[in-house]
């Protein structure tokens, strides 16, 4: 594999194209940072002169799309060993195939990507607000309730990420808030022109026998739909997975994450 250069950027970017579910952050960052960020790299390989596959490096994690053989699994571990990095994200095949190639100490999760084509109506204009850098830090705190959901980031990280996604405007926030207590949040871990990715909903355990959940669905819905953008849904709860089914909406994708075990974290 070789590191991508800015001869390759219109190469890349049609290759991305084909399957843009399959690639959503890659294709965001291509798009919004290109190939010159210095926290940002692109591996690609190539067969002839069609990219075979990319690897997406953005600091301690890897994003994988395209076609994997064992000779590429084998150098993303090394790549791994070699740098500590401590996540990874793809297609639910390739994430499968790649955990048979890492020793212990990593655990996988897998979940679906839907098309967010349809929403429940709900009223949530009076309850639903955008989150500002300030609630950041008890976000992250909401977040941590939920290991699965926090993917093995420290509170440090998950403040950071938020507070530079919220100030840059780059992924926009939505909460709830009750007794000035965070206790719902969404957000758009994606936003670009042609589309936005809604991750990171959670709701405060003390607070789900309410209709938070889906006031906060339908809020980034609206959002969307007003401004005339695709909307892709990350989900790994069964449960909801059928819920966004029965509502009309479709899978589009199958991923899986492969992140590195926190000591003394079960």
């Amino acid at each position: 594999m070789r590191k991508a250069e800015q001869k390759d950027y219109d190469s890349l970017m049609e290759f991305l194209k084909q399957d843009i579910p399959n690639c959503l952050y890659i294709y965001a960052d291509l798009v919004s940072l290109g190939l010159d960020s210095p926290n940002l790299i692109f591996w690609i390989e190539e067969n002839g002169s069609d990219i075979k596959n990319v690897v997406m490096q953005y600091y301690n994690s890897l994003q994988l799309y395209g076609k994997f053989d064992d000779d590429d699994f084998k150098w993303i571990v090394q790549k791994m060993k070699s740098e500590n990095l401590d996540r990874v994200r793809g297609k639910d095949t390739d994430v499968k195939r790649m955990k048979e190639y890492l020793p212990t100490g990593f655990s996988d999760h897998y979940g679906v990507i839907f098309s967010f084509d349809n929403s429940t109506e709900i009223d949530y204009k009076d309850v639903v607000i955008e989150a500002t850098a300030d609630d950041a830090d008890a976000i992250a705190d909401l977040i941590l309730m939920d290991k699965k959901l926090s993917g093995g980031y420290t509170k440090e990280e998950l403040v950071d990420q938020l507070t530079d996604r919220i100030s840059n405007k780059t992924g926009r926030s939505f909460i709830i808030k009750e007794d000035d207590r965070v206790i719902g949040h969404i957000c758009f871990m994606i936003e670009t022109d042609l589309f936005c990715v809604t991750s990171w909903i959670i709701v405060h355990p003390d607070c789900r026998n309410f209709k938070y959940a889906l006031q906060l669905q339908h809020a980034t819905f609206e959002i969307t739909k007003k401004e005339n953008k695709d909307h892709y849904f990350f989900i790994d709860n069964p449960r909801r997975a059928k819920m966004f089914e029965v509502t009309g909406n479709a899978i589009v994708a199958k991923y899986g994450n492969i992140v590195k075990d926190i000591p003394g974290v079960d």
